[in-house]
C-alpha cells in the first residue's frame, strides 16, 4: 500500500507456484528530493537456512514522482529504451520478495505492486 517510508522496505515472502517471471510498478508520489533515489531488488529465499540473497537490482533508480516498471522474466530483453522500465532476464524462484533500498533517511511515498507472467 502507499506510505510514507524513510528506511529500507521489503515485502512478505511471494510464494510463486507456476509463474515464469513478475512485472512489478513502483508507483512513488512524494519524494524529498536532494539527490536521493530508491532502489528496486527481487530477493530470492534460500529454502533451508531461510535467508534472502539478492538476484537483481535493478540499475535505474526512482529519483522523482512516476510509475516505474520492472520487468523480471528469464530470457528478456529490453528491446527499445524506455524511460521508467528495466528488464531483467532471470526466472522467478519458488519464494521471493521485493525490497526497495533507500538511498538516505528523507521521506518517500510510494507502494509497490506486481502481476505475474506464466
Amino acid at each position: 500500500a502507499s506510505a510514507a517510508r524513510t528506511v529500507d522496505t521489503a515485502s512478505a515472502d511471494f510464494t510463486n507456484y507456476d509463474a515464469k517471471g513478475v512485472v512489478l510498478f513502483l508507483d512513488v508520489t512524494a519524494n524529498p528530493g536532494a539527490a536521493e533515489t530508491l532502489t528496486v531488488q527481487v530477493q530470492m529465499k534460500d529454502p533451508v537456512a531461510s535467508k534472502y540473497k539478492t538476484m537483481s537490482t535493478y540499475a535505474a533508480t526512482a529519483t522523482a514522482n512516476a510509475t516505474y516498471i520492472y520487468h523480471f522474466y528469464p530470457g528478456a530483453v529490453e528491446t527499445t529504451p524506455t524511460t521508467e522500465l528495466e528488464v531483467q532476464g532471470l526466472p522467478l524462484p519458488r519464494t521471493w520478495r521485493v525490497n526497495v533500498d533507500h538511498s538516505a533517511a528523507g521521506s518517500w511515498t510510494y507502494s509497490i505492486g506486481g502481476s505475474y507472467v506464466k
